[in-house]
């Protein structure tokens, strides 16, 4: 039996297309519900994502994909997103000029000065790579610009100094900011390059678990196989021979022809029996996720912002951003109602993590309202969620880990893994749907090397 592990985003697309094949695959799911992290939540009236998850690709196969499943149901969305700094909001996605022109006279000052220096540093000499994200940032936008923006939100969300960063997500998720060319865009009025970013992007009607959704609906009845927490994995030699897992019924074994797995890199490995040998554990113990505790909040007015993304970089503010569903869709809320989705990034364990339920929504609430954005007696309902393996956590090494892992695990021969937590790998939901594609068409007999997909040197939002 062709077994996949974990029904979200990825797993869900193998199983839809080895179904399409007259392959029958069974699904094995820990919760009692699919989709993983790009499920819809269906609270009283109101649907909410789990953060923020739009539809974009440069990849033609996978927008046929999603098209051909959701038809009407998907809609092109304009993007408006800002961050809210010293009490002003600045449009995101960020443009030089515009970040620097916001922060008044004096620290616009200051950051024209730490950027001419920088460079200034630069000339005449080669540059070593950067060790660092802290050194990436810095190098291009001089140290004032990245304390102002970069610094303090990536702490917020990773929970580790810049210092201990990776450079590795700067590359697709900031790289599209350039301070030389917005300034000389300004000073001699040039039109600029014809690199755009991503301002326009699709989304379900009824929130981005539609896509998961509209998977599973096209699989045969039970294929998938909720409430069933696989809890070992058994191999011999170069293949894997069988799964056990957790039931309402008891421990249940399968035996397997092929295995795809979309569960965590770290938890797989611990599955494995017989272990793994000794240095690929330890390497697997390097590698961390970064958790989140997400709070919604059913609010008694029409609306609260008109952006799909707030995010708050300062300290004062507790949550690192929120995103309005109703914005998306307005089938996402009553119409004389909206809603927020509040991200607090957590370590599981941790004071915001442990915090109790009314507490993080007081203390949710209060902060809003101390930015004019709500007041007390418009919130209507909450709901607080936690989610764990939720990003995977980019610090300096973590590459040599990862790689390590994976390459113990493609000496398997009938194994391969997919999706964000699977491959360890920070990128966009085109690239996991496109895994999940793959990996069934490696089942069907082709040879595609899924290490390479969403890891292009490419800014992820040119378009």
């Amino acid at each position: 039996m062709i077994t996949i592990i974990g029904a979200g985003l990825s797993g869900l697309t193998a199983g839809y297309v080895l179904a399409k094949a007259n392959q029958p695959c069974r699904i094995f799911e820990r919760e009692p519900f699919i989709g993983g992290l790009a499920r819809t939540v269906a609270f009283r009236d109101y649907l909410f994502d789990l953060g923020g998850h739009r539809f974009y690709t440069k990849l033609p196969d996978v927008q046929e994909f999603v098209e051909e499943l959701l038809g009407e149901d998907l809609i092109a969305v304009n993007r408006s997103s800002s961050i809210y700094l010293r009490g002003r909001l600045i449009a995101y996605p960020l443009r030089a000029l515009n970040a620097m022109l916001s922060l008044g006279l004096v620290d616009s000052a200051h950051v024209g000065w730490d950027y001419l220096i920088e460079k200034l540093s630069q000339l005449g000499r080669e540059l070593p790579p950067e060790r660092n994200f802290e050194e990436w940032a810095v190098r291009r936008f001089g140290r004032r610009l990245y304390e102002i923006y970069f610094k303090t939100y990536s702490e917020k969300v990773w929970g580790v100094p810049c210092p201990e960063l990776s450079p590795d997500f700067a590359d697709q998720r900031i790289r599209g900011l350039s301070f030389s060319e917005a300034v000389k865009n300004a000073l001699f009025r040039r039109k600029p390059k014809a690199t755009t970013l991503i301002a326009r992007f699709f989304y379900p009607k009824r929130g981005f678990g539609m896509i998961p959704d509209a998977l599973a609906a096209r699989l045969p009845e039970g294929t998938v196989v909720t409430s069933s927490e696989v809890v070992k994995v058994s191999h011999s030699g170069d293949r894997i021979t069988s799964i056990d897992a957790a039931t309402p019924e008891g421990i249940i074994g399968h035996k397997v022809t092929n295995l795809i797995s979309s569960i965590p890199l770290t938890t797989f490995v611990r599955l494995l029996e017989p272990p793994p040998p000794k240095e690929v554990m330890e390497a697997a113990a390097q590698l961390r996720y970064r958790d989140m505790v997400i709070v919604f909040l059913g609010i008694n007015k029409p609306q609260v912002s008109a952006d799909h993304w707030r995010y708050f970089p300062s300290e004062d503010v507790p949550f690192a951003r929120f995103h309005e569903p109703k914005n998306w869709s307005a089938l996402m809320a009553p119409p004389e109602r909206t809603s927020l989705v509040v991200e607090y990034f957590a370590n599981r364990g941790d004071d915001c993590w442990n915090m109790a339920d009314r507490v993080i929504v007081d203390l949710t609430v209060r902060h809003l309202e101390r930015l004019g954005l709500m007041t007390a007696g418009e919130l209507e309902s909450s709901l607080v969620l936690r989610l764990s393996h939720v990003y995977p956590l980019y610090t300096v090494g973590y590459r040599a880990h990862a790689e390590r892992v994976l390459e113990y695990l493609g000496g398997f021969s009938n194994l391969q893994c997919i999706g964000r937590p699977a491959r360890f790998l920070y990128t966009s939901s085109d690239h996991y749907i496109l895994m999940g594609i793959k990996a069934a068409h490696n089942i069907l007999g082709a040879n595609h090397d899924l290490s390479s997909i969403g890891t292009e040197k490419k800014y992820a939002e040119e378009g």
